[in-house]
């Protein structure tokens, strides 16, 4: 159960609070839970090569190569789904791929939980969604990015859309 979206009634000093009201303000607050949310984060490059920035906002692809992406995220958020604003050329594929990462040990690991490659399309800006996907919660010393490995030039990643919610 999340948090309402309006306020349910409006009370007063007099007003009588029903019992089914007091519930679902606990239920709330006991699960700590809010409605899902979206997050428009831009595209904050990471390293990697094949990609470099735009004239006004993004980055586009300048031959093969492999580009890493932050995905904002606070701890304990769990990432349900991505979207991608796109745009490029007709001869070139690319495969984004979200992965949840970190450190175990000394070794940096990362874990794949959302991908979709993109085959030839048409030059216009489009909106894709990653497939595949599976929910992840991402917990303390851990952070999403997302992998775009491109073959060619005059790709364009302009903005990475995270959809989370917090169980």
């Amino acid at each position: 159960m999340g948090l309402p979206i309006t306020r349910d009634e409006t009370l007063t000093g007099a007003s009588k609070v029903r019992s089914a009201l007091l519930n679902r303000i606990q239920d709330c607050i006991v699960s700590g839970r809010r409605p899902a949310w979206k997050r428009s984060v831009g595209t904050v490059f990471g390293g990697g090569s094949g990609w470099a920035p735009a004239a006004l906002f993004g980055w586009n692809s300048t031959g093969a190569g492999t580009g890493l992406f932050h995905v904002p995220a606070d701890i304990d958020d769990r990432i349900i789904g991505c979207e991608l604003v796109v745009g490029g050329d007709t001869a070139h594929n690319v495969t984004y791929t979200l992965q949840v990462s970190g450190v175990v040990g000394l070794v940096a690991v990362s874990t794949p939980i959302g991908s979709i490659t993109e085959a030839p399309s048409p030059t216009n800006i489009r909106t894709i969604a990653l497939t595949a996907f599976i929910p992840t919660i991402l917990a303390a010393g851990q952070w999403f990015q997302l992998s775009a490995a491109v073959n060619g030039a005059g790709i364009s990643l302009l903005n990475v859309i995270p959809e989370f919610d917090r169980l």
